[in-house]
């Protein structure tokens, strides 16, 4: 049985995720059309297919980048901050699509949730060892913290009508860039910096650039 769930890890996460991310969404009031149930749903499966696709394009961009050789297979979380935001925009959102990456934002939460018990059960993506000790930093379970305080923080926010529409995607590419810049001296890797470290930093400019135009857009009243 366990040697099935590791085989078929990707796929049991990625249902997961939808099951988990349609009950949030619609929580969290959103409607893309009508019905209401079914927009959400589809909302959701592409959620879930832009995922996937766009973390296996970065990892193999990583690989041919750094070893100059393509490679199709793993994958990079950076994806889901740098080339998903592409693939959403091709989605016929219409007026809404503002509100679309908003919900993006909050159905990644749960969804990296459970990619990371993925990363626990291969045992992938570990902590360095504790000098001293025979015991690793919990680093993939800091990033699960991470982003059920991120989807507990978006949820507030939306109920509360304390965020502008739009903004929490680019909310979450800077958070996720500070956290994982400073988690990335706690994981396994060769080297003072990783090539985190460098996504870190792009994806916190892109980020703030974005978020900085949203205001200044909502103060304008543009």
């Amino acid at each position: 049985m366990s040697e099935w769930i590791l085989q078929y890890a990707v796929y049991l996460t990625v249902a997961a995720g939808i099951l988990v991310g349609v009950p949030v969404v619609l929580y969290a009031g959103y409607n893309f059309g009508k019905p209401r149930m079914m927009s959400v749903i589809f909302a959701c499966v592409y959620y879930s297919f832009v995922s996937v696709i766009s973390v296996l394009l970065w990892a193999s961009l990583e690989s041919l980048l750094f070893s100059g050789k393509w490679s199709f297979g793993s994958v990079s979380t950076y994806g889901i901050y740098i080339i998903a935001p592409l693939f959403l925009w091709l989605y016929p959102a219409g007026k809404q699509r503002a509100s679309f990456y908003d919900a993006y934002a909050l159905y990644a939460g749960p969804s990296m949730v459970l990619q990371r018990i993925r990363c626990i059960l291969n045992g992938c993506c570990q902590g360095k060892i504790i000098p001293g000790s025979e015991i690793r930093w919990p680093a993939r379970e800091a990033e699960i913290l991470f982003y059920i305080m991120m989807s507990i923080f978006f949820l507030k926010l939306i109920k509360e009508k304390r965020h502008t529409e739009g903004d929490l995607f680019p909310r979450l590419m800077i958070s996720y860039s500070i956290f994982r810049f400073t988690a990335e001296w706690f994981r396994e890797g060769t080297g003072i910096i990783h090539p985190a470290h460098l996504w870190s930093v792009l994806v916190c400019i892109i980020g703030l650039s974005i978020y900085l135009e949203i205001r200044k857009k909502t103060q304008t009243g543009r």
